[in-house]
Parts: structure tokens; sequence; C-alpha cells
């Protein structure tokens, strides 16, 4: 049983839990199995796909969202230390990371030439709450699963533990 209390501090208003292919003391591979996919794909089916070209400076992410010309920049800092999660369910690791998401006006984002990383790639997006959505997010051919919960200190912690544990239990 999944208990998100146990990775929420006072900052922390997002929440990724991922299901790795592996984890090890230097390097955790957060892309996931087509097995998983699929199980996931199959299970849930209101699927929203869109493609994206992400630019990096320093801690700050400038989004363009290519299909409708959107444009937002994020600060995403994490509030505690990464936590592997053993799921009795499923025979695989979760890895979870909290943050403190922080949506800013675009024109935060510096003209320079001095960019970190640019990345294009394509989310593929199914909400199962206003707060919480799985995602498959495909990068260079590597396909990445995530829940994606969006916390708030007003929302019912159970109702959301349990959408969450009905993932996992669903792979």
């Amino acid at each position: 049983m999944f208990d998100i209390e146990k990775v929420l501090c006072q900052n922390t208003n997002l929440v990724e839990i991922f299901f790795p292919t592996s984890i090890n003391t230097d390097y955790v591979d957060i892309s996931t199995s087509e097995d998983i996919i699929s199980k996931l794909t199959n299970k849930y089916n209101s699927w929203k796909t869109t493609e994206y070209a992400s630019y990096h400076f320093n801690d700050l992410t400038y989004t363009y969202d290519i299909s409708n010309d959107n444009q937002i920049v994020y600060s995403k800092n994490s509030t505690i230390p990464n936590v592997i999660h053993k799921s009795k369910k499923i025979n695989l690791p979760i890895y979870i990371v909290s943050y403190n998401h922080s949506k800013l006006p675009p024109y935060l984002f510096p003209c320079i030439c001095d960019i970190d990383d640019k990345t294009t790639y394509t989310l593929s997006e199914c909400k199962i709450s206003n707060r919480l959505s799985l995602v498959i997010k495909t990068e260079e051919n590597q396909k990445i699963a995530y829940i994606e919960y969006k916390h708030s200190p007003q929302v019912e912690i159970k109702k959301i533990e349990s959408y969450i544990n009905n993932i996992i239990d669903s792979i």
C-alpha cells in the first residue's frame, strides 16, 4: 500500500511517481518497459497527446506546445530526497520525486544563446481526476510512464492514495 504522505512536505505541490526499469546506486533508469506501457494504455483509454519543445537554463524551463503555440516557464525544485518504494503487488520498484513547481511569466526566461539543454518530446496524458494524471512521455524512442499528482493541503489524501494504488495494482 502506497502512502503519499511520506513524500509530502510543506512546500510540495507536485509529485511524480515513476515505474523505472532499473535502479542502482549511481543511476535510475526511469524508462518504462513496453509491458507496463501496454497494460496502462489498455486499461485507461482517454489519452490526449501533445508535442512539446523545452529549453532549460539553470533551474528554469521554457516549454513550447508545438500544436497550439502555448508557452510556459516554470521552475521545478525537489523538496525532499527522492524515494524508492517497493510495491508488494508488482515486482518492480517505484521511484518518487516531490517538487515545488512554480509557474512563471514567459518573459523571465532569458534571451541568450547559452541554453543548457533542448528537448523535443510527446506527452500522452490520461486524466484520472483534476489533480491526478497518468502520463507517458516519449523522447528519442524512449518511453517513460509516470503518475503526476498535483498536491494541495485541502485535498482528500485517502481518495488520492486509493486512485494511485489502483493504478499501481493494474500493472
